[in-house]
């Protein structure tokens, strides 16, 4: 209602960790590959929406993100 929205992502440490997962593991460069086009997409996605603001006008401002 409020114009906020927010992505949560959770990633299995299997995925990029040792069997221990302590130590960096072989998933890692596909993980890190994944992640990057999910941020490079995300950045398309956000420039597309330019200047689109909550509540239009000039005055309006953009909406606080959640951490």
């Amino acid at each position: 209602d409020r114009g906020l929205h927010a992505v949560q992502l959770e990633i299995d440490r299997s995925c990029y960790l040792d069997s221990q997962l302590v130590e960096p593991g072989e998933g890692l460069g596909e993980t890190i590959e994944l992640l990057a086009g999910l941020v490079q997409r995300l950045a398309a996605e956000v420039s597309a929406l330019g200047g689109r603001r909550v509540g239009g006008g000039s005055g309006s401002a953009w909406p606080e993100a959640a951490e």
